[in-house]
């Protein structure tokens, strides 16, 4: 199971970002900030904020996930989540204001002493488009 996981993580982080901006069909942004350090154990907040630029409403879908090198191993990759950090609708033409939500899941100890990778994607109207966003967080 633990191995489905990391290829499936692994080939969003690596396949879907190059070929997800090539296939999007609606004018939306996503941008994303992450805090430089946190503690093991913390769930961040990340600063988030959802541009539409179409004509009507959008539902999206805010996911976040981490990977690490766990226990300090180049060999010992570590994913953590996906888990959905929240759910919006955002008008259309407008700018959600900047949103500070916790971003699943926890920081977990094996990653104390390395630098996490945050991953975070927007998915809008059920998968019309997809913004991906990635922040780094050293773990204390």
């Amino acid at each position: 199971m633990l191995k489905f996981r990391t290829l499936m993580f692994a080939t969003l982080a690596t396949c879907v970002v190059p070929v997800g901006s090539a296939l999007a069909n609606l004018n939306t942004s996503l941008s994303v900030t992450c805090p430089p350090t946190a503690s093991s154990g913390a769930t961040i907040n990340m600063d988030l904020q959802l541009v539409n630029n179409e004509p009507s409403d959008l539902s999206v879908r805010v996911v976040s996930g981490i990977i690490g090198n766990a226990n300090k191993s180049l060999g010992g990759v570590g994913i953590y989540g996906p888990q959905v950090a929240t759910e919006q609708t955002v008008s259309a033409f407008s700018t959600k204001p900047v949103l500070s939500l916790p971003a699943p899941p926890a920081l977990p100890p094996a990653l104390v002493g390395t630098v996490a990778t945050y991953i975070v994607i927007a998915e809008w109207n059920n998968g019309q488009d997809q913004n991906i966003k990635t922040c780094l967080v050293e773990v204390q």
